[in-house]
């Protein structure tokens, strides 16, 4: 897990635009730093890693090349100097910037020992690299991982590079009139010159609306653009700023009709396997718990592989708690940490009550966020770096893909109806009544909602925003579970979860692994019949039953739903004063972009005078965003 800054053009640029680059994202990287700087035309070519002296007075730091790489690294596989990057192959043709884990990279090394090749280390950045020697584009789908990574062909002059089926990893781009920027993190870019922070409109309006992000390729600062999960690109050096993006991944559509047992069996394997390649690491690992069905899964099958390769090695867990009865999960914690050996850490929720704490968080993220959800998960990723811990599993993609979220409920109602399935439907509302305490009425009004919704959009919210909307969709109405968690996966949920969860874990050198989003088995549950998915009034049934046997009763028959929540509401009215100010600076910031109505209803949100909602944070965010990025809008 790293990060890395590249830089293409057809004139030329300088050493030291690269180093401030490199410097923005030292958190991704804090073992290690290293460049490649090379001349197109005369084929000459600089390397250098931690122990160059970068500074004003270095030789190069004011030449122009046609192609500069950086790269920090966070060494979490093969410790030692033969991991450093950017790597360059043994005839000096090929040179690798990389992010992220390949997972199975021991058996694909096995398999490349056997063609012929030779290895220099023990990481996976080099069986990265010489998979693409040796099969070209294909080895992209013979990876399990996460990655972000560009190859330099030095005697072709062009650029390949790729980034993982579900987009764990970031990658963006940024071009002007001659050259061409790559980053890990968008605040990368703006240690260019001619970087101006602009706003863009359209994807602010989505966020002000719907409170979403990464829903699209384009980002909220106008120009920049990340490329999309399960795609890649090319770059000619002739012609820099030229990126030619294509998609590589395609799920499989077939499904599959396995009754329970037999499915229950499948996914147990599968995600055993999943959990047993991200344990591997030269450095120590942790869990994030939250006693929620995903992350106990998780401590429960990790604790099962230990035992089964007769590790007497203690994990340890991470969590997040609150006083505010809620949204504490403790109880679940705790029954999850009475059933497994760990050794648990936990950290208090507490308001984020100064400025700088939420400027800080705001710089991290890059873009502003729509919930303060976002502070519990800095938290556990600050209490395992505190720890001396580099590694985390994460619960990642489960809800989405397997069905977890409440709305799916309705979805599953409405695929009922649509199959003709009346008397499951009638059983499912029943269970709903039970579990839930979704009466009929109730049920019948929300799928009401959701057609209105599908057909109709919400006036009011012109009357919020001085900023409009474009043609891109945001919230879409889906009648299977298959359509709604394929949309979830790959346009709105997961995209902006996982941007979240990459800066939070970044933020503190920590780098965090998603057993759930193992290509295997996200493809396999996705085949499932929705039935596996749902059933009696229960999500995630799939999951409930496989591990069954592993997890604490409590979880198990567990039906309600946290996550890594904050008490938002109670941090607002605890600390009015705080938001209030905030807001204050929201209407001068943002004076151009949200009506004076809007601010008089966050302002009545924060007094709780209004039901509380997540509207006034959405501005609150967006306006801390403006100027911490300095964004140009109207008037400022």
């Amino acid at each position: 897990m790293c990060g890395f800054s590249a830089l293409y053009s057809t004139t030329g640029l300088k050493f030291k635009d690269l180093v401030k680059m490199n410097d923005a994202i030292s958190h991704r990287g804090p073992d290690g730093e290293g460049f490649y700087l090379f001349d197109t035309k005369n084929k000459v070519s600089h390397i250098m890693n931690n122990s160059a002296v970068v500074d004003d007075n270095h030789d190069v730091l004011n030449e122009k090349f046609n192609a500069l790489i950086g790269h920090r690294r966070l060494a979490i596989v093969d410790l030692s100097e033969s991991g450093f990057q950017p790597m360059v192959s043994d005839d000096k043709r090929y040179v690798i910037a990389f992010n992220g884990e390949i997972y199975n990279h021991h058996e694909l090394k096995e398999e490349l020992l056997k063609i012929g090749h030779t290895f220099n280390s023990n990481c996976d950045t080099e069986v990265l690299l010489k998979a693409y020697i040796e099969w070209g584009e294909s080895c992209l789908e013979k990876f399990n991982g996460m990655f972000a990574f560009q190859i330099l062909d030095t005697e072709l002059s062009c650029v390949f590079g790729a980034r993982d089926r579900f987009g764990v990893k970031p990658l963006y781009y940024w071009k002007t009139a001659n050259s061409l920027a790559l980053a890990s993190e968008i605040k990368q870019f703006t240690t260019l010159p001619h970087w101006q922070s602009k706003m863009n409109t359209f994807r602010v309006y989505d966020f002000l609306q719907y409170g979403q992000t990464d829903h699209t390729s384009q980002t909220l600062f106008a120009g920049v653009h990340q490329v999309p999960p399960g795609h890649k690109f090319k770059i000619d050096l002739n012609e820099a700023n030229n990126l030619v993006i294509s998609k590589w991944y395609f799920r499989p559509q077939a499904r599959v009709k396995d009754k329970l047992k037999e499915a229950t069996t499948k996914f147990h394997k599968l995600f055993k396997d999943s959990v047993r390649l991200r344990l591997q690491a030269d450095v120590p690992l942790g869990t994030g718990l939250s006693g929620g069905m995903d992350s106990s899964s998780i401590a429960c099958e990790i604790n099962a592989v230990l035992k089964a390769q007769g590790k007497d090695d203690l994990q340890k867990t991470f969590s997040a708690y609150t006083e505010v009865k809620k949204y504490d999960e403790r109880n679940y914690i705790n029954d999850v940490l009475e059933t497994i050996t760990a050794e648990p850490h936990f950290v208090e929720l507490l308001c984020p009550d100064k400025r700088s704490i939420l400027e800080e968080v705001v710089w991290h993220q890059d873009e502003p966020f729509g919930t303060t959800s976002i502070f519990a998960e800095w938290s556990v990723f600050k209490l395992a770096k505190s720890n001396n811990v580099k590694v985390t599993l994460d619960g990642h993609g489960a809800d989405e893909t397997l069905a977890g979220y409440h709305r799916f409920f309705f979805v599953y109602l409405i695929e009922l109806l649509k199959s003709g399935k009346i008397f499951s439907f009638f059983k499912e509302v029943k269970a709903l009544k039970k579990l839930h305490n979704y009466n009929g009425l109730r049920v019948v009004k929300t799928l009401l909602f959701l057609f209105r919704s599908a057909i109709f959009t919400d006036e009011k919210s012109n009357n919020w925003w001085k900023v409009s909307k474009d043609s891109i969709e945001v919230s879409k109405m889906h009648f299977s579970i298959l359509d709604e968690s394929n949309y979830e996966l790959f346009n709105t949920s997961v995209p902006m979860q996982l941007h979240w969860c990459d800066r939070d874990s970044m933020a503190h050198s920590v780098e965090s692994r998603a057993p759930f989003l193992d290509f295997r088995l996200v493809e396999y549950i996705l085949s499932c019949p929705s039935e596996l998915k749902i059933k009696e009034g229960k999500t995630k049934f799939l999951l409930r039953e496989s591990l069954k046997g592993i997890l604490p009763k409590t979880v198990y028959e567990r039906i309600s739903k946290i996550g890594f929540a904050t008490p938002e509401e109670n941090w607002m009215s605890d600390n009015q004063a705080l938001f209030l100010e905030l807001l204050e600076s929201a209407k001068l910031n943002l004076s151009s972009v949200v009506n004076p109505i809007a601010f008089e209803k966050a302002e009545n949100i924060i007094l709780g005078n209004s039901r509380y909602e997540g509207f006034a944070w959405r501005i609150i965010c967006l306006s801390i965003w403006v100027q911490v990025f300095n964004v140009e809008t109207e008037g400022r």
